[in-house]
């Protein structure tokens, strides 16, 4: 279940972020932080190894669009990855799944009914586990950890603890990004850092 360890970014990734002035810093760390989760989480989530491959290009991609403007950036980024000359060694498959990462990585609503089941299920925790990796670099000042994640399944609990991030600050978006997890894992999750704890609560599907 494990993804790659390195994170070696290919050439065609480093040529698109550089083409619409991606903060890299950023996506780096989101890189980072989804294969963390990705790893740990297996239990939860059962994807499989190339989907966490899938959900590093995601983090490397996801802000493109921000280079057309931030209002609805995520959708810019989705038609960056879709139509962008420099994709076309991807296949169709590829880059449309990476684009849809892209575009539900904000806030945007998942149409679970353009999906069999099975894929629906499978592109809800893939973007579940990047909502989480994104938000954990609100600042995009790669400053925090992840020390531990610790979870029950029994008791639907699921607890991640940080380092270097402030939560307080910002709860509510914390929560919103967090929505997606709690509700496709059945879990009630809490985030811990240094001095602070937000709970979001496990939510009925």
């Amino acid at each position: 279940m494990a993804v790659r360890d390195e994170l070696a970014v290919p050439e065609v990734v480093r040529q698109i972020q550089a083409k619409y002035a991606a903060n890299v810093a950023h996506a780096v760390q989101v890189a980072r932080l989804v294969q963390r989760l990705f790893q740990d989480l297996a239990p939860l989530h059962r994807l499989e190894a190339v989907d966490g491959h899938l959900l590093v290009l995601g983090a490397w991609l996801h802000d493109l669009g921000h280079y057309i403007a931030t209002r609805k950036h995520h959708e810019h980024s989705a038609q960056i990855i879709r139509y962008d000359r420099l994709l076309d060694g991807w296949s169709p498959e590829l880059r449309e799944e990476v684009a849809l990462l892209a575009l539900y990585h904000r806030k945007k609503k998942i149409r679970t009914d353009d999906f069999e089941p099975g894929q629906a299920t499978r592109l809800s925790s893939m973007v579940a586990l990047l909502r989480l990796a994104d938000v954990l670099d609100r600042a995009h000042d790669q400053q925090t950890v992840i020390r531990a994640v610790e979870f029950d399944l029994a008791a639907q609990e699921l607890q991640i603890r940080l380092q270097g991030m402030e939560l307080s600050p910002i709860v509510e978006n914390l929560q919103a990004k967090c929505n997606l997890a709690v509700k496709t894992w059945g879990v009630r999750l809490t985030l811990i850092s240094e001095r602070e704890r937000i709970v979001v609560p496990r939510q009925d599907t």
